[in-house]
C-alpha cells in the first residue's frame, strides 16, 4: 500500500485471473462511497484492468479513471474484451497495432462513458517501449 492509499498489483506469468480476482476483492472490501478509483494497466495489465472494471461495475463501483496501455494477451490479443463499462467516467487508451514477437498488441475500445482512443501505430511505438512513450501523459492523467 503508498502513501495515498493505493494498491500496486504485478503481473507474472499465468497469475492473470488470480490477481484480477484479487483486485477485486481488495476494491470491493476498501471503497468507500465517493471515492475516486483509478485503475492503470499495461498490456496483460490492461486486460486485467477492463475485466476489474467491468467487475466494479456489476457492485455499483464508480471508476474515476481507467488507463489502458495497449491492452494484450500475447496472441489472443485480438479477442480481448476492450468494452469499457458505463460505471468509468473517462477512460484513455493508448495502443499500438503492430503485433510484437509474441503477437501482443493494443486495439480501441468502446463502450460507455468518456473514452478516448490514441493510436499510436507508428516504427517507433512497439508494445515493448508504449508503456514509456507514454509515461510521462500517464503520470500526468492519474495526478491531476
Amino acid at each position: 500500500m503508498d502513501a495515498t492509499g493505493g494498491k500496486g498489483y504485478n503481473l507474472v506469468g499465468g497469475e492473470s485471473a488470480m490477481t484480477t480476482q484479487r483486485v477485486i476483492r481488495d476494491i470491493k472490501a476498501a471503497y468507500t462511497k465517493g471515492q475516486a478509483i483509478q485503475i492503470y494497466g499495461y498490456s496483460l495489465g490492461g486486460k486485467v484492468a477492463l475485466e476489474v472494471a467491468r467487475a466494479v461495475n456489476a457492485a455499483n463501483i464508480p471508476v474515476s479513471l481507467l488507463l489502458t496501455i495497449d491492452a494484450a494477451e500475447g496472441p489472443m490479443s485480438a479477442l480481448v474484451n476492450r468494452t469499457v463499462p458505463p460505471n468509468v467516467s473517462v477512460n484513455y487508451n493508448f495502443y499500438q497495432t503492430t503485433p510484437s514477437s509474441i503477437l501482443s498488441h493494443g486495439d480501441y475500445n468502446s463502450g460507455s462513458g468518456l473514452i478516448f482512443n490514441y493510436d499510436l501505430t507508428a516504427p517507433n511505438i512497439t508494445h515493448g517501449n508504449i508503456d514509456e512513450a507514454t509515461l510521462n501523459t500517464s503520470i500526468f492523467l492519474l495526478t491531476h
